[in-house]
C-alpha cells in the first residue's frame, strides 16, 4: 500500500509511470526478481474474465512493458522511460493519452490489490495455487 500511495503522490508523470509499474512488479513477485515475461501472467490472472481476454490483455502488457515494432525499435512504454532514459511526456505526448494510461494502470494495481487484501494471512504458495486457479477458470495452461 506504500508503493500505491507513493505512485499516487508522485509529482511528475514519468516518476508515476515508473512507480505504477514497480508497485505491477512488486504485486506479482515480492519476493524474488522475474522479467515482465513471467510476471504479466501473475497480474493478468487477477484481471481476465475469459482466454481471449487473457491473451489481448497479456499482449497490452507487452505494449506497456517491452515490445519491437517491425523493424526492431523498441516501442514498450517501460523500457522506453526506465532503461532509455525517455519521459513519459515525450512517449506519450497527448495528456489526455496519459490520464487514461494512469487510469488504466490504477485500474490493474487495484484489481491486484484488492484480491491480496483478501488473502492476508495466506502464505506466497496459496498465492500461487490461487493465481494457478485463476488461470485455470478461464481455461489458460498454468506455466
Amino acid at each position: 500500500l506504500r508503493l500505491f500511495s507513493d505512485l499516487m503522490d508522485s509529482n511528475s508523470d514519468t516518476v508515476k509511470f515508473s512507480r505504477a509499474m514497480t508497485l505491477l512488479e512488486y504485486l506479482a513477485s515480492p519476493d524474488e526478481y522475474k522479467n515482465w515475461k513471467k510476471l504479466k501472467g501473475d497480474i493478468v490472472a487477477h484481471l481476465a474474465k475469459s482466454t481471449a481476454d487473457y491473451h489481448v490483455m497479456c499482449e497490452r502488457f507487452r505494449n506497456l512493458t517491452s515490445k519491437e515494432d517491425a523493424a526492431g525499435a523498441q516501442i514498450g512504454l517501460r523500457t522506453l522511460v526506465v532503461h532509455h532514459g525517455r519521459r513519459l511526456q515525450d512517449v506519450v505526448p497527448s495528456q489526455k493519452e496519459r490520464e487514461k494510461l494512469f487510469l488504466e494502470l490504477w485500474q490493474y494495481c487495484y484489481s491486484v490489490l484488492y484480491d491480496l487484501v483478501g488473502m492476508a494471512g495466506k502464505t506466497r504458495e496459496e498465492l500461487k495455487q490461487y493465481r494457478k486457479e485463476l488461470r485455470a477458470g478461464i481455461g489458460i495452461e498454468n506455466e
